[in-house]
C-alpha cells in the first residue's frame, strides 16, 4: 500500500511549469525540416484546401501566423496559397541554440525500399 511521505517544508513553495513547455512549434520544425519536396508540397496543399473552408479571414490569419513560428517557407507557400500576403513569425518561439536545420529526409515513400531488380536472374514462368 503507498503511503505519502510526510516532508516539512520551510520558505515559499511554487509551482510552475517548465519554460519548455511553452514550445509549440520546434518538433513540428523538425518534422517539416524533414519532408521531402514531394510531402511538403502535400502538406501545403492539405493546408489550403483545409484552411480555404475557413469563413473568417483572421482565422485565417492567426493561423498562418502559427506556421510562420513551424517555417518560414511554410507560412508563406500557405498564405500565397491563400492569396493572403505572406508575413514573417517575429520571434522565434525556440531558443536558437537549437540546431532545428534541415536534416536527412525521412522516407516516406513505400517505393524508396526497392528490391533488387530482377534483370539478369534465371527465371521461368508456369503457363
Amino acid at each position: 500500500m503507498f503511503q505519502h511521505y510526510q516532508q516539512r517544508v520551510d520558505g515559499d513553495t511554487v509551482r510552475r511549469r517548465s519554460p519548455s513547455l511553452s514550445d509549440h512549434s520546434s518538433q513540428a520544425t523538425l518534422f517539416w525540416n524533414s519532408m521531402p519536396d514531394r510531402e511538403r508540397r502535400h502538406i501545403v496543399e492539405a493546408f489550403c484546401f483545409e484552411l480555404g473552408k475557413v469563413e473568417t479571414p483572421e482565422v485565417r490569419e492567426r493561423m498562418v501566423g502559427n506556421l510562420a513560428h513551424v517555417g518560414s517557407d511554410l507560412a508563406a507557400r500557405v498564405a500565397t496559397g491563400l492569396g493572403m500576403e505572406p508575413r514573417s513569425a517575429g520571434r522565434a518561439p525556440f531558443p536558437q541554440s537549437w540546431n532545428l536545420r534541415r536534416r536527412e529526409r525521412l522516407k516516406t515513400d513505400p517505393m524508396s525500399h526497392r528490391l533488387p531488380a530482377i534483370s539478369g536472374k534465371a527465371h521461368g514462368k508456369f503457363v
